[in-house]
């Protein structure tokens, strides 16, 4: 069994490109909600909330984990060497012109910056997190998100680094579109290492949804499903 870790529906959006190359596979997918978001805590909350989760984890006897959200990835981007980390700077250290998108724990991490010097710009979206939990887009908010993107002009590339973000691309791209922009988006889900591996490598078996608030986060799970 294959465990992902998320702060809530974020993680959903890894899920769903590991379901399709694995759609067999056995999974876990444990939503650590009840702090969520995480994109503003400190580096030693986050720590103790992996602690918290990996039990979970450990007692559901998963074989993998796949840490699906980028704050918990890049503040253990150095230290937990046995999961994949979602976090992936190497997919835009040679590039040029990129915006990174993250959330400001992210963002403090250091990870990006260090790696990717050549970052055009860092932009903290901590705030779109509770709006995409809550199924809003918020239009308002995304103008004012992307208008140094706007206004620096020669942004070629958008690094999601928030497994939250790609449910508000397609709105993203409307607003860059109505100024004339459309930048290539990276979404690291889709370059996990794990997507290359034979699918004889992981059990099948039934999905698991783990949540510290179960009901609110079913409910969150079935409107997400629905849509789809």
């Amino acid at each position: 069994m294959i465990g992902f870790f998320d702060s809530g529906m974020g993680g959903l959006t890894v899920l769903s490109v590991f379901k399709t190359v694995f759609p067999e596979a056995a999974t876990l997918y444990y939503a650590c909600n009840l702090r969520g978001p995480i994109g503003r805590l400190s580096q030693k909350e986050l720590r103790e909330i992996w602690k918290r989760a990996k039990g979970v984890f450990e007692s559901h006897h998963v074989s993998h984990i796949i840490i699906a959200c980028h704050t918990m990835s890049s503040a253990l981007f150095c230290e937990e060497e046995e999961a994949t980390l979602i976090s992936n700077p190497a997919l835009i250290e040679n590039l040029p012109d990129v915006a990174l998108l993250a959330t400001r724990a992210t963002l403090e991490s250091g990870l990006y910056q260090e790696r990717c010097p050549q970052i055009a710009l860092a932009i903290d979206g901590s705030d779109l997190v509770a709006h995409i939990e809550d199924g809003k887009t918020p239009w308002d908010r995304l103008q004012s998100l992307l208008f140094p993107i706007i206004g620096h002009g020669r942004i070629r590339h958008i690094y999601l680094g928030c497994t939250h973000f790609p449910f508000l691309r397609p709105a993203m791209e409307k607003v860059l579109k109505q100024h004339g922009l459309s930048p290539a988006w990276i979404n690291p889900a889709e370059s996990l290492p794990l997507l290359s591996r034979s699918p004889d490598s992981f059990l099948s078996g039934p999905d698991l949804f783990i949540s510290d608030t179960p009901s609110p986060f079913a409910q969150k799970l079935h409107a997400k499903i629905v849509k789809k």
